[in-house]
């Protein structure tokens, strides 16, 4: 069960990986705090700073999106420190990228390292390759790729009305801070009510896309997505089969995301039907008991209020 959880084939390899993933947390949560820290070291207005740093970079890793500021990180006291908005994107990607991109690069990077050791040693001893596979590789592409429209767009859509007290830095940041938090994560370096319905409408599809699987955000994630438009592609063009990088993608793998595409918008419909109907049609107590009398055929099994 838990090799399933964490996408680990070989069961043997399990306690390992998952070694690795409690590693990997700490040392970049870790990393996190001490960059906030810094970021926030000479701000007077700021109290508990080792406890701000701490709990900002859990809750941006985990793609919280918690805050211990009112007004989150649109409050005075940090709305212009670009270095923290920068550095709570990075733990908001780090934690959205997927455990298992972080893990194949981490094999990498000691693979390389240890190349590296042998050539200076004169070492023969032969290391296990590690390559970065079609998954990590349409994880990464696709994260890169939600994160450049997502700037872009937020850029071109609030550059006169939100953005106009940042500078041309200030901007850039602002905007890639907005492309990184709707992935799940929720924090809010502007004022959400002033947005225009162009980027709210920007910030729902990427909300609705999310993080990558095997991660700390939610969604539909990027692979599904990535998935389904490729195969978009690929009947416009009339083809039969769908390959990436010189592999083919199974039939199943389309269908089941083509069967998540499909329940999250049966999800996002029924819910905000009921949203808009409860909103519209306020009811009473009472009003909802003697509803619930009319519609469940069971409902005289409960023993409810004569109304």
């Amino acid at each position: 069960m838990v090799s399933e959880m964490i996408k680990e084939l070989n069961n043997r390899d399990t306690f390992s990986t998952l070694l690795k993933i409690v590693s990997l947390t700490l040392i970049v949560e870790l990393t996190g705090a001490l960059l906030i820290y810094i970021s926030i070291f000479r701000n007077p207005d700021i109290d508990q700073k080792i406890y701000f740093a701490f709990f900002h970079s859990i809750s941006a890793f985990c793609n919280a999106g918690f805050s211990t500021l009112s007004n989150g990180l649109y409050e005075h006291t940090v709305r212009f420190n670009y270095m923290l908005q920068l550095i709570v994107a990075w733990l908001i990607i780090t934690g959205g990228i997927s455990y298992s991109v972080m893990i194949n690069h981490n094999n990498i990077i000691t693979n390389k390292l240890k190349a590296i050791s042998r050539y200076f040693t004169n070492s023969r001893k032969s290391e296990g390759l590690y390559r970065m596979n079609n998954n990590n590789s349409l994880v990464i592409r696709t994260t890169l790729l939600l994160l450049v429209f997502g700037i872009i767009m937020f850029y071109l859509t609030e550059y006169d009305n939100v953005l106009k007290e940042h500078d041309f830095w200030g901007k850039i940041v602002v905007a890639f801070f907005n492309s990184v938090t709707p992935r799940t994560a929720g924090f809010n370096n502007v004022n959400m009510a002033e947005l225009t319905m162009p980027t709210f409408m920007v910030i729902i599809f990427l909300m609705w896309v999310g993080a990558s699987p095997g991660s700390t955000g939610g969604g539909i994630k990027t692979t599904t997505f990535a998935v389904v438009m490729l195969n978009l592609f690929n009947q416009i063009k009339g083809r039969t089969r769908l390959v990436y990088n010189w592999r083919e993608i199974q039939v199943d793998s389309i269908n089941q995301a083509n069967a998540v595409i499909i329940l999250s918008f049966f999800a996002i419909g029924t819910s905000t039907f009921a949203l808009t109907f409860l909103k519209k049609k306020p009811c009473s107590k009472a009003c909802y008991l003697k509803w619930f009398r009319h519609i469940l055929p069971l409902g005289c099994l409960w023993e409810l209020p004569q109304i």
